[in-house]
């Protein structure tokens, strides 16, 4: 079977097993409807292009499609079981994109980033699925609009529930975006002119899809920082932030908690107006290391949920002792024992690195 029949065949298994006008051009238009929730699914009337047509909804009508979309995913992407079919987690990924277009949820009701960031995980290719080279172009560009709406208002870096929410999505479908061509999405770019719509553009897309193809894991805390006037560099090993700051141990407790979401280890020295401070951080350890408030090597025991961020990035000159191990070591001394094990972990010999922090 050529690529072209395999092609036509998916689509006519789509056809055969939602009928019409559920399965219209799948891949091309909007699918209205498909009873997955065992409730009635409205009719909904057919533009002159075959696209859907969605009109002004009523409050009622916006709360049953609410309803109705979040049965459908816990039925096609549960989290504790196998997902649907392909045909149908592709039907309710893309008329779940066309409802946020809609304003089918209320400004600041963020209750459709959860469920729409499961379903977008299930659009790659899974164990049983037999999908044409064709279908897994339209797949990548979904899960790219998906991506982006998920990461709408929120941070790679933040702690939030939504930012958390975005985390977990990107990492999973990141290496498929990458694989995504942003023409392909255009029918589902809706304009904003619908109230409380939450829609994405052409740029969002395709700045999903660059920052997939980017393999530098440290880019979205660049960027971070970079949003607070602080640059980041790496040198041997050791993180450099810089700018403009007064007191440089929050500065190097922010950057260390953003980059140890990414590494299991991180060296991280905050330095600006003759002062720095240094961190090493491996969960729960943490070694201290400021000059010249300080000038001591300070052992801190971080349990989860704290944070090097929660525990130092209070912006005073003063260092806390909630969670100090032992007592501090002047600089210049042999640091407490669990950061020498830290520092050796690494492969970091801490004369060597005093000398490269002082200089």
């Amino acid at each position: 079977m050529t690529p072209h029949d395999r092609w036509t065949a998916y689509l006519g298994e789509y056809e055969r097993a939602l009928g019409r006008p559920l399965s219209s051009k799948m891949f091309d238009r909007l699918i209205a409807g498909a009873d997955l929730s065992g409730e009635p699914v409205p009719d909904l009337p057919e533009a002159d292009d075959g696209v859907a047509a969605f009109g002004p909804m009523s409050d009622g009508e916006r709360r049953g499609w609410r309803t109705w979309i979040g049965r459908a995913v816990d039925k096609v992407a549960p989290g504790d079981g196998p997902p649907a079919r392909l045909m149908v987690r592709v039907l309710i990924g893309r008329l779940f994109v066309r409802l946020l277009g809609q304003g089918v949820w209320d400004l600041g009701d963020g209750s459709w980033r959860e469920p729409l960031a499961r379903l977008t995980g299930t659009l790659q290719e899974q164990e049983g699925d037999e999908v044409p080279g064709e279908a897994l172009d339209h797949l990548a560009a979904l899960a790219a609009v998906c991506t982006a709406l998920v990461r709408q208002d929120a941070s790679l870096t933040g702690t939030r529930p939504a930012d958390r929410v975005a985390q977990e999505t990107w990492a999973g479908v990141r290496d498929f975006v990458a694989m995504a061509d942003a023409r392909l999405a255009e029918d589902l770019l809706m304009p904003p002119t619908m109230p409380r719509a939450v829609v994405v553009t052409r740029t969002d897309v395709e700045t999903v899809i660059e920052q997939a193809l980017d393999d530098d894991p440290d880019a979205a805390v660049t960027g971070e920082l970079a949003e607070h006037g602080l640059d980041l560099d790496r040198e041997d090993g050791l993180y450099l932030v810089s700018g403009s700051f007064s007191n440089p141990v929050p500065i190097a407790a922010r950057a260390a908690t953003l980059l140890g979401r990414h590494h299991e280890t991180v060296l991280v020295q905050a330095r600006s107006a003759g002062k720095w401070a240094f961190i090493a951080w491996r969960r729960p350890n943490l070694l201290l290391a400021s000059a010249p408030a300080g000038y001591a090597w300070r052992l801190y025991r971080i349990a989860e949920p704290a944070t090097p961020e929660s525990r130092l990035g209070v912006a005073s000159d003063g260092l806390p002792a909630t969670g100090l191990v032992g007592r501090p070591m002047r600089l210049g001394q042999i640091p407490p024992e669990g950061g020498v094990r830290l520092l050796d972990s690494v492969g970091v010999d801490h004369v060597d690195l005093l000398r490269r922090l002082i200089d």
